[in-house]
């Protein structure tokens, strides 16, 4: 949406890929700047063409980023299958206005829950699902160690003579409502977040070390290695709002100040789906 690059001399291109041929054609906006790429290859099906084309145009993203050192990133697919006459979109989807909470009291004093919703405010505003699944995986691994906010409210409760009493979590079906290829979580269903977490450590491993000791690297321009990190983020999400949530309760039932309390309510909404706080 914002990228002004002046287009090259030569606006189409063959290029072989695995074998085989991408069409690609670099397409201008009024300003003749660039706008869009687009593809076109033979394939068996809609699947493999589709990955043939993104491992160019992902190859092609890098390039372009490293040559005019700014960041470039796809914004949005049109996906067109000629030979089944079949059309896909996929771009952020607009949804229903939602109402946002009054401003009561200032949010930015540094707190515990303030800083994990930092972290997830990142994550969500990230096209990248490689840094989607690290600021999730930050907030799951806190919670799994009770290290950083969450040990800062333990030290909390620690003050009052008590003990931070947080729910075991497990995955349930309630937390993909909606979603699409349950396939890719069903084997999660009733697992505890813990063992969850563990799973994810060789993703993150790899992400932190992406070189390993003999020389084996796999590229982010891959759609088979972005679709990987995309669905552990995507599971990780829905985890860490699960663990928010409860980290909201945990502290709401500290019975801290009033000013302590307009500041949870102020991060707590209805269109949460649920009503976080016990209200009076």
């Amino acid at each position: 949406m914002h990228a002004w690059i002046s287009l090259p001399s030569k606006s189409e291109y063959r290029v072989g890929v695995d074998g085989e041929t991408v069409d690609f054609w670099i397409q201008e906006n009024a300003e003749k700047e660039l706008n869009s790429v687009l593809l076109g290859t033979f394939a068996t099906s809609a699947r493999e063409g589709c990955q043939r084309s993104l491992t160019l145009l992902f190859s092609l993203l890098s390039s372009w980023s490293f040559q005019t050192q700014r960041p470039v990133a796809v914004r949005e697919l049109l996906i067109e299958d000629k030979t089944h006459g079949a059309k896909w979109v996929v771009r952020p989807q607009a949804q229903t206005p939602l109402k946002l909470n009054d401003i009561t009291v200032s949010l930015g004093a540094p707190n515990p829950i303030g800083s994990l919703l930092a972290l997830f405010r990142e994550g969500m505003a990230s096209v990248q699902p490689a840094y989607r699944f690290l600021c999730y995986y930050k907030i799951l691994e806190a919670s799994n160690k009770g290290s950083g906010p969450f040990q800062q409210v333990n030290h909390l409760f620690a003050d009052k003579g008590r003990v931070a009493a947080r729910n075991v979590l497990r995955i349930q079906a309630a937390m993909f409502q909606g979603k699409c290829e349950p396939e890719k979580y069903e084997h999660l269903i009733g697992k505890k977040f813990g063992w969850c977490f563990e799973q994810m450590n060789e993703a993150r491993k790899f992400l932190a070390h992406p070189f390993d000791a003999d020389g084996v690297f796999v590229s982010l321009d891959d759609p088979n290695t972005l679709q990987a990190i995309s669905d552990l983020a995507n599971i990780a999400e829905r985890m860490v709002i699960e663990v928010l949530v409860e980290e909201i309760r945990v502290v709401e039932s500290l019975g801290v100040s009033e000013n302590s309390r307009r500041v949870i309510a102020g991060y707590v909404h209805e269109s949460w789906g649920r009503d976080l706080l016990e209200r009076t």
